[in-house]
């Protein structure tokens, strides 16, 4: 459920239908027994922030940008910050991911030839 809210928000951030960005945080949603290997279920991230405009340039000026890329584990009062490697998607990565619906194909073709996506690896 928290993975379709997510993939509205994105969609609709997308559709530029509206840009506003939410934080949704469920508390111990899952306990420490439950563990999800994200390569065993095929999931694949990618990001990119671009320009809100027709042209859609990449913002990601290393003079101006430096992306930070973590996953941050909190149990307890005990915060544990896991930096994560990423790259700039390839074709490689573009087909290794989802095939995309079909409303979605005309959109996510567009996104790919920009290559302003970075894939987290």
């Amino acid at each position: 459920m928290l993975i379709a809210y997510g993939v509205s928000r994105l969609n609709a951030l997308l559709l530029r239908a509206n840009p506003q960005i939410t934080v949704s945080t469920l508390q111990q949603y899952f306990d420490s027994s439950k563990i999800v290997n994200f390569d065993d279920i095929g999931f694949k991230v990618a990001f990119a922030v671009e320009q809100y405009d027709d042209n859609r340039a990449g913002k990601d000026d290393p003079n101006y940008v430096e992306w930070i890329v973590q996953l941050t584990q909190n149990i307890g009062k005990i915060e544990t910050i896991f930096p994560l490697k990423f790259h700039k998607c390839t074709d490689e990565d573009y087909d290794s991911f989802y095939e995309p619906a079909l409303s979605y194909k005309a959109m996510f073709a567009a996104a790919k030839s920009r290559k302003n996506f970075y894939c987290i690896d």
